[in-house]
């Protein structure tokens, strides 16, 4: 009997430890070339951090008050060109990820968040904007469009919470 109480506290603990994982930092050559590009380029960035959190890669955009939707979505598109880039996969997914949180290797890949807070008058009021990809695997019997691998579909959910996918 105490041997099941000691295995229920056991995974209770598990739980509550890999639930409250703090963000870790995500650092490569790769990346710090591309937030420091991004911040140079795009002026209305006040700060890009990009983190590891269990099954999610984020990258999140602290951006000034009136940024234009266009400018999201170019900030969105170079944002998603890295994550789709070879690079990003070996060096982040492949390596990183799995040695921050060993284990993942036996689980599809983390998801990718790319999230735009936009900060408005009052400090208290922030505008979020998320674009989401989960890693699509290859399926023997899916169509030669669906045989796609990697984060090719994104999805995007407003400041109102409304989803719809990038086409």
């Amino acid at each position: 009997m105490k041997k099941h109480y000691l295995i229920v506290f056991a995974l209770l603990f598990m739980i509550l430890i890999i639930g409250c994982s703090e963000p870790k930092k995500v650092k490569t050559d790769q990346l710090d070339e591309f937030k420091t590009s991004m911040v140079e380029k795009h002026k209305q960035i006040n700060n890009l951090k990009i983190q590891f959190v269990p099954t999610n890669v984020r990258f999140i955009y602290e951006m000034k008050k009136g940024t234009e939707e266009a400018n999201r979505e170019e900030i969105f598109a170079e944002t998603r060109d890295i994550v789709q880039s070879a690079q990003f996969q070996d060096e982040v997914i492949k390596s990183l990820y799995i040695k921050m949180y060993p284990g993942e290797e036996n689980y599809p890949p983390p998801s990718i968040t790319i999230n735009f807070e936009i900060k408005q008058g009052n400090k208290k009021e922030t505008e979020y904007h998320k674009y989401t990809s989960y890693y699509n695997a290859a399926n023997n019997e899916a169509t030669p469009e669906e045989k796609e691998t990697g984060y090719q579909r994104w999805m995007y959910t407003d400041s109102k919470g409304e989803e719809v996918e990038i086409p």
